[in-house]
């Protein structure tokens, strides 16, 4: 009825099946274009829908194409589909107009949503480790485990194109198994590195939205740690603020489960997002993470509060605090003197090969002090 309300009378409105639906506009109108007609759709939507007594939202994207280029409805369909999956792949309301590129895009993406099926099992992702350090001590404490694909044509492929892909096709659950199967190998040997006076470190591994979702969550990810005999203790599961605000109640009793096997969670981006107080004080947390925008930004007096604010909300709610992206002396320093527990970034290391970082944990040796605070940071494998 919404969409309905958006048209003319002669035009026509079809629901193509799940939660897709299609606008045809009949001829042209000089007032009535499709940006015009898709800005109404907008609005009209973004007016709550009373159900059942709950005020419901349904944010649309919408892809935009017209009949001048194409020979048949087919055609046309497939224009307005490519342009929408453009929008949807931008976020929330947005709107994209058909171009032909968009073909050759939408055909490089299912070509590399193919060949990351196959990577998954084909020895052509890798992990590295960066160090994380306790910036009271300057003393490794952990790694975040981030994902590499190196394709045997295209080079590196950069987790910012293949991760989302992963993502969409339901990839990142077969892709995520394989990462903490990895960190697992990993945590077995630089546990076996740690001096004995130190604490064995954790490594933390990125949950995605999709994989949060999975029925039985907790329980595979610790049969999988147990397997490798891993103490699930030893790994930091890493969520970002918009994977738990799809479902807030459901996100707690996945938390709580995963909580109960033992795994420290963190809290990735925080202030970035929706950053209510009200969900903060609910998530059993571990650790809070502060986005690399604000180190970056922090000598403004706006960027330096912003840190503040975060580093008090951790100190209240009882939690450790990460900063990530720091790539200066100056920065450590100045984290340090706020109290900001963790830090993270190319001052104290590059993502490191395991050896690596095994040879660093067996070195034990504090990272990051006395570097110059216009040093140029390190380049990312």
């Amino acid at each position: 009825r919404r969409l309905v309300q958006a048209v003319r009378p002669g035009d026509t409105v079809a629901r193509l099946g799940g939660d897709e639906f299609a606008v045809l506009l009949d001829g042209h109108n000089r007032y009535l274009t499709p940006s015009v007609v898709a800005e109404r759709i907008q609005e009209l939507l973004r007016q709550p829908m009373l159900v059942d007594g709950h005020e419901l939202f349904a944010p649309a994207s919408i892809g935009l194409a017209t009949g001048d280029n194409v020979d048949d409805a087919e055609a046309l369909l497939r224009d307005a589909d490519a342009a929408r999956y453009i929008a949807k792949g931008k976020g929330k309301s947005q709107v994209e107009v058909f171009s032909p590129e968009m073909h050759t895009r939408m055909k490089h993406r299912l070509t590399l949503a193919t060949e990351l099926r196959r990577a998954v099992g084909a020895g052509e992702l890798a992990l590295r480790y960066q160090p994380i350090v306790e910036l009271a001590t300057s003393r490794i404490v952990g790694f975040e485990a981030l994902v590499r694909w190196r394709h045997p044509d295209r080079g590196m492929v950069m987790p910012t194109e293949f991760i989302p892909l992963a993502e969409n096709t339901g990839t990142i659950v077969a892709l995520g198994r394989w990462v903490l199967i990895e960190a697992c190998a990993a945590i077995s040997s630089m546990h076996a590195a740690t001096q004995p006076d130190r604490r064995p470190v954790t490594v933390t591994v990125n949950l995605s939205a999709r994989q949060f979702q999975e029925p039985n969550l907790a329980a595979d990810l610790a049969s999988i740690a147990i397997e490798a005999g891993v103490q699930p203790s030893s790994i930091a599961l890493e969520l970002t603020e918009t994977t738990l605000m799809d479902d807030v109640e459901s996100a707690l009793a996945t938390m709580d489960a995963l909580k109960a096997y033992g795994f420290r969670l963190a809290l990735d981006d925080f202030g970035t997002g929706y950053s209510s107080l009200s969900y903060l004080k609910r998530l059993p947390l571990d650790i809070l993470k502060i986005d690399k925008s604000f180190v970056s930004g922090m000598s403004t007096p706006q960027g330096e509060g912003m840190i503040q604010t975060i580093l008090r909300l951790g100190d209240t709610f009882g939690l450790s605090t990460l900063a990530e992206g720091i790539e200066t002396d100056e920065a450590r320093v100045r984290l340090r003197d706020m109290h900001c527990t963790y830090g993270q970034g190319f001052l104290f290391a590059e993502p490191l090969r395991r050896k690596e970082a095994v040879a660093l944990i067996a070195d034990d040796a504090p990272l990051g002090e006395g570097v110059a605070s216009g040093a140029e940071p390190s380049t990312a494998r």
